[in-house]
């Protein structure tokens, strides 16, 4: 809590949106924008020396069918930080600092949870410090959904391990309303409470899961009430085209963006652990490791920006990571022999340590955004084998010019010496980097010298390794 009031906020990404509807919900008690509201949050930034793009903000409002402005991103997660904001500004505290006080709330409540698991003691304090030091930590001070939905789906977990079913579903439910995808982790946790009434010849278990989930709804039907869709941000159409199984290997496995740069260990013993309960009989933890996180990662390939705003990896990657490391834990140490428990238990130590490490020698929670520069570790691929790392275009594009929107081509990397590594471009600008980079190694230099003498070269964009 103290940090959260104490480090400096973050107004990053989407935060711009998501602090006005805070000044909505705090000065009439509902998500539509009205023009004081504005006014409210250019004062209150003004005062911390602050200021946000109103010219991205705005667009992102859209007129429902009672003829209000309504924010395509979801109101919950500013609601849950009005509370926050009326006892600051009762105490003459900066009321900006709701939304982190919230993200400090509720990331101590599923640390808490962690407590009253009934583990042993050194593994319950390993699970601990994997969902402390995560890439959680990064988006403490933003007022952005991350930790909110992070610490959500943690106490999901944590009371699934507990045996509590309802609530389970009810924390899941709650962080669905900010990332959809998670609708499936509450599907999950809703068919596991379906099968332990079965087994138990009872209803009870059932029907408390099904009321549990009834939150996981709430997006859909305001939106279907507004504006006659059950997601504004993400159309039907726009959805299936953008849907890829590559992209969601991505969030796995690419330099940028993916979780095995980050937290190398914790996704390798996570992937053992579900493996071993396979091998115990017991369904869940390998459903939640194998079966539920490639479903979200794959559903969250549905949005078409691909290189959002964010610290360390994707930011979808943040909120599956209790999953892991729930998994991990609980699974890992449990060998048929002492050694092989002990073993387990020094490679999630490991896997605590190396994580720490990662997230702070990034600035824990006083790192920067970095999605408009390429990773260490995707700097070490490109400068060495660029051959090895074909991003989708967005992510190669951006994080080399370090900056959004419209780009000319062709776009280049150079490593440190000035050397071109990779290039994205047009065949039709083949002329163009032949005069920047000279010719590529191979028979690529033929094509893109026999491209640039055709004026009628394609279009087509493609990358091109030196």
């Amino acid at each position: 809590m103290t940090v959260a009031l104490r480090l400096p906020l973050r107004p990053q990404g989407d935060a711009g949106e998501y602090l006005l509807m805070l000044e909505s919900w705090n000065g009439h008690g509902s998500p539509e924008l009205r023009p004081g509201d504005l006014d409210s949050l250019r004062t209150l930034l003004a005062g911390e020396g602050l200021s946000i793009d109103e010219s991205r903000i705005l667009p992102n409002y859209h007129e429902g069918r009672d003829g209000r402005l309504y924010c395509y991103h979801f109101w919950a997660y500013s609601l849950a930080g009005l509370p926050a904001r009326r006892v600051l500004e009762a105490r003459s505290l900066s009321p900006l600092r709701a939304l982190p006080v919230t993200n400090a709330v509720v990331f101590g409540l599923a640390l808490v949870a962690v407590a009253w698991l009934p583990w042993p003691g050194a593994r319950r304090l390993l699970l601990g410090g994997l969902l402390l030091f995560s890439p959680a930590l990064a988006f403490l001070m933003w007022p952005h959904p991350e930790v909110f939905s992070f610490a959500l789906v943690a106490l999901a977990v944590v009371q699934w391990a507990r045996g509590r079913r309802a609530s389970s579903v009810l924390a899941a439910a709650l962080a669905s309303l900010q990332n959809p995808p998670l609708a499936l982790l509450v599907a999950l946790l809703g068919a596991a409470s379906a099968v332990a009434s079965w087994r138990q010849r009872s209803a009870r278990p059932a029907l408390l899961g099904a009321l549990a989930a009834l939150p996981a709804l709430l997006p859909a039907a305001f939106y279907q009430w507004q504006f006659g869709v059950f997601n504004l941000s993400v159309r039907p159409a726009e959805a299936a085209e953008s849907l890829s199984a590559r992209r969601a290997l991505d969030l796995v496995l690419d330099p940028n963006l993916g979780l095995l740069p980050h937290a190398p260990l914790l996704l390798l013993l996570g992937l053992g652990g579900a493996v071993s309960a396979l091998r115990r009989r017991q369904a869940g933890p390998a459903l939640l490791v194998l079966v539920l996180l490639p479903a979200l990662a794959f559903a969250c390939t549905a949005n078409s920006n691909w290189n959002n705003d964010t610290s360390g990896p994707s930011r979808y990657v943040v909120w599956m990571l209790p999953i892991l490391a729930l998994v991990a834990a609980g699974e890992i140490a449990l060998g048929p022999t002492r050694p092989l428990g002990r073993a387990g238990a020094w490679a999630l130590s490991l896997a605590l340590a190396t994580q720490a490490a990662a997230v702070l020698a990034r600035g824990g929670p006083l790192a920067r955004s970095d999605f408009l520069e390429h990773s260490w570790a995707a700097r070490l691929v490109l400068d060495h084998r660029p051959a090895l790392y074909r991003p989708a275009p967005e992510v190669f594009v951006e994080r080399t010019l370090h900056h959004e929107g419209r780009f000319e081509g062709p776009v280049v990397f150079r490593d440190a010496h000035g050397r071109c590594r990779k290039a994205f471009l047009q065949w039709r600008q083949a002329e163009a980097l032949l005069a920047q980079c000279g010719a590529p190694p191979g028979r690529v230099a033929a094509r893109l010298a026999e491209n640039a003498r055709r004026k009628d070269a394609k279009r087509d964009w493609t990358y091109v390794d030196y």
